[in-house]
């Protein structure tokens, strides 16, 4: 077939001699690099790409008895194993953050998708008058005088105190991370000026932050999305409302002070707040929370020892022992903060636990059919957290 073609055939020739000293070739460095029986492999080992600072040693300090690397740590996949149950069986919404400051991996739920943060917004809060008091523009010791509008719904502990107590700013914040109380919110709301700790915050570092409100303007917001004349209740009202410890008796209580009276139902105010929850007030997402807390944790926001007076005070959070923390062992320690609100429940915060310290752990539970459930769904999650990190 080739005669007559001497210059094609040559050329076949040759590109089959090429092909066999190529694969020959392959086939010895190949062998080369099979250790033998006995032998080390001396090829380089299989490396990640390491951040700024970190060890360039091939051990790798354990971040639990799990045994895993760097490069690709199991817990995630684990946390999801025990989750995806949780999940299943929850009747409503479930977001989780958890991630290991300075180590690699991370576990997201619904970790950015925005939520209202209920008392969560009291962290914030308080940096901004450290802030203020760093700068020198107030004096954490000078009082205030107690007046019956200051009190809140949600606010029970300075309710109990009499008209006329004096409390320093530095107690009042105390108030209101370690028992939550409404009334202290409202009170350095005041002092600080909505405005000012909204441009605080922002210049802090907590971008993806929704306007912040006091409390009563909350309550205010909310019911008014029911009924425009909820935006002109008092404090006393409101207290009234909650007083009345479920949604329908809520109603009731909220239908009696209409004039002419309302006939409005529990379905109609859970409408008013899916519209307040969506409106963006009060409102980030679990991620830039975690972040927010690593950068105090890091003292990356006002520094010391500003930055630790607010973890000192989350440590001393009453609040939320049936959520994340409810299963945690003795040792292990939580500076935290909890937010509750209308088929709501929130818990973020910093966990130093047996295997590992400097954990960020970030939940919520929402839409559900009791408060009881969504408590019990968080400390499902805490505990699901602290076993895929630390094992059972």
């Amino acid at each position: 077939m080739m005669q007559g073609r001497p210059e094609a055939t040559l050329r076949l020739v040759l590109l089959l001699i090429l092909c066999s000293c190529t694969w020959q070739r392959s086939t010895e460095q190949g062998e080369r690099s099979v250790p033998a029986a006995g032998g080390r492999d001396r090829r380089p080992p299989l490396e990640c790409h390491r951040r700024p600072g970190e060890s360039t040693s091939n051990q790798f300090p354990s971040l639990s008895p799990r045994g895993e690397t760097p490069c690709f740590p199991t817990w995630p996949a684990e946390l999801q194993r025990r989750t995806l149950p949780i999940v299943r069986s929850f009747q409503g919404e479930l977001g989780l953050y958890v991630r290991v400051i300075g180590k690699r991996g991370v576990y997201d739920l619904h970790a950015q998708s925005p939520f209202y943060l209920a008392s969560t917004v009291k962290v914030p809060l308080l940096v901004a008058l450290l802030h203020e008091a760093r700068e020198g523009n107030l004096d954490l010791r000078q009082r205030i005088t107690l007046s019956r509008e200051h009190y809140r719904d949600g606010g029970h502990h300075l309710m109990a105190l009499p008209e006329g107590t004096e409390l320093s700013l530095e107690e009042v914040a105390s108030y209101m991370v370690e028992k939550s109380d409404n009334a202290a919110t409202d009170l350095l709301f005041d002092r600080l000026g909505v405005e000012r700790v909204n441009h605080l915050v922002r210049e802090l570092g907590f971008a993806e932050l929704g306007p912040l409100l006091p409390m009563l303007e909350v309550r205010r917001a909310v019911w008014g999305f029911l009924e425009p004349r909820a935006r002109s209740f008092t404090a006393k009202d409101f207290i009234d409302l909650w007083l009345a410890k479920t949604p329908a008796k809520r109603v009731a209580v909220f239908n009696g002070k209409l004039r002419p009276r309302g006939t409005f139902t529990v379905a109609e105010l859970d409408r008013a707040f899916a519209a307040f929850y969506s409106s963006g007030y009060n409102t980030s997402t679990l991620e830039a929370f975690a972040g927010f807390l690593e950068r105090l944790y890091l003292r990356q926001v006002l520094g010391d020892p500003y930055d630790g007076k607010v973890l000192n005070l989350m440590g001393r959070c009453e609040t939320g022992a049936n959520r994340l923390r409810k299963h945690f062992p003795p040792q292990a320690t939580f500076a935290h903060k909890t937010g509750t609100q209308h088929q709501l429940v929130v818990d973020l915060g910093l966990a130093e636990l047996p295997c590992v310290q400097g954990v960020l752990i970030a939940a919520y539970a929402r839409k559900f059919k009791t408060r009881t459930g969504g408590d019990a769904a968080l400390a499902s999650l805490g505990r699901a957290t602290l076993q895929a990190l630390c094992g059972e």
